[in-house]
């Protein structure tokens, strides 16, 4: 039986750029995971099809990035956070046995939060008490 990671992920994502953490819990901590780090290109266009090819490219990047953690057994949770169009553009691309992964999804724009409302964002969201 392969091994499955207790390794849980916090994605915060919206068009344009990405970043994946590591989440450890009790205490709750964020870390920045090396490598998961993602920015997309403006187009530089007004064209709105255009910019919304660049973020479907850029999801899609990003969800390849996450089906391969899966694949190679790093990934056993994954918490996204990102904007709605952001959430769909990643739910299609991302494999069956990643949906599978997914504990919570929060429809909303985290990526300019600094760190500390980042962690309190975390915490409300995954129903961690605030004394870990």
């Amino acid at each position: 039986m392969p091994h499955k990671s207790k390794t849980t992920w916090l994605l915060i994502a919206d068009g344009v750029a990405a970043q994946i953490y590591t989440v450890t819990f009790a205490p709750l901590h964020l870390e920045k995971l090396e490598g998961g780090r993602f920015k997309g290109k403006h187009t530089g266009s007004n064209r709105p099809d255009g910019h919304q090819r660049q973020e479907n490219h850029f999801a899609a990047d990003v969800a390849a990035y996450i089906n391969e953690a899966v694949r190679r057994r790093v990934l056993g949770r994954l918490v996204i956070a990102a904007p709605p169009r952001t959430l769909a553009e990643l739910r299609r691309d991302l494999s069956a046995e990643v949906h599978g992964l997914i504990s919570l999804e929060v429809p909303a724009e985290w990526t300019k939060l600094p760190a500390l409302d980042l962690l309190e964002h975390a915490r409300k969201h995954m129903a961690v008490p605030a004394d870990t």
